[in-house]
Formats: structure tokens, C-alpha cells, sequence
């Protein structure tokens, strides 16, 4: 034990590199745990085969014009939360959100959890991993 203790003492920075590395992985896992769950593309095409998941694509319109899931809708992020009922009417029937990369669609996932939709997800990936996944996409 003394040794590790001279080591660290000796190396500062490994010691704060550990920590920094150890805060980022707690961080993660607790976000992951709080946070609305990221979908596999098979999850989502099981969703939308036999509950009807309302899929919505979160990008900006010359995005969605260029490319997007079959029968996915449009609502940009800036306009989520005012338009949402319009779109999803029922809030107990799965809603998924994607956007390019997953990283919008995660945070605006949790705005619909707040705003009571009780099965919000979003694509891991988004239109990234489907694409990769060889699945349908219309312009």
C-alpha cells in the first residue's frame, strides 16, 4: 500500500487523469440509468411493426428532404415541444426521436419524458446506425 501511495504522489497527473476518467464513467452510467432509454435499430423497427411507434425526425426540413426513415415525420428540435400533441396525440404510444448522430435526439427525448410521453426513446446512432443497418429510408 505504501507503494501506491508513493507512486501516485510521485505522478500527479496519472492520479488526476484516474479520477477525471473514473468521474466521466459514473457520470455516464448515471445519465444512462435516469435518462430515456437509446433504441437499436432492430427495437425500432419492432416498435413501429407492432405497436405503431410514431417515429419523428428531429433535424432541420433541407435535412429531412435529403433523406429520412419511411413515414417518419418532421419536427425540428426548435419546434418539439410546441408541436409534439400535434404529431403524437397519445403520450402512452411509443414516440422515437432521431436526428444525424443520436446526440439531439437523446436530450430532446428527455424534454417528452418531462412533458409526460411515458414511452419516448431515441434511435442510438440515429439515422447513422439505420443507414449502417441497411434499413428503408424515402426523400
Amino acid at each position: 500500500m505504501a507503494q501506491v501511495i508513493e507512486f501516485f504522489s510521485n505522478h500527479p497527473y496519472l492520479l488526476a487523469g484516474l479520477v477525471g476518467a473514473l468521474a466521466f464513467v459514473v457520470v455516464a452510467e448515471v445519465r444512462h440509468r435516469i435518462g430515456p432509454s437509446g433504441l437499436s435499430t432492430a427495437d425500432v423497427v419492432r416498435l413501429i411493426n407492432d405497436e405503431d411507434a410514431v417515429v419523428i425526425d428531429i433535424r432541420e426540413s433541407g435535412e429531412y428532404k435529403s433523406g429520412h426513415i419511411i413515414n417518419a415525420k418532421n419536427l425540428p428540435m426548435a419546434r418539439l415541444l410546441d408541436e409534439i400533441g400535434r404529431v403524437a396525440k397519445n403520450k402512452s404510444k411509443p414516440v422515437i426521436l432521431y436526428c444525424k448522430t443520436g446526440s439531439q435526439s437523446a436530450a430532446a427525448c428527455q424534454s417528452l419524458v418531462k412533458a409526460g410521453y411515458e414511452k419516448a426513446a431515441y434511435i442510438k446512432s440515429g439515422l447513422y446506425s439505420w443507414q449502417d443497418s441497411n434499413l428503408p429510408t424515402e426523400k
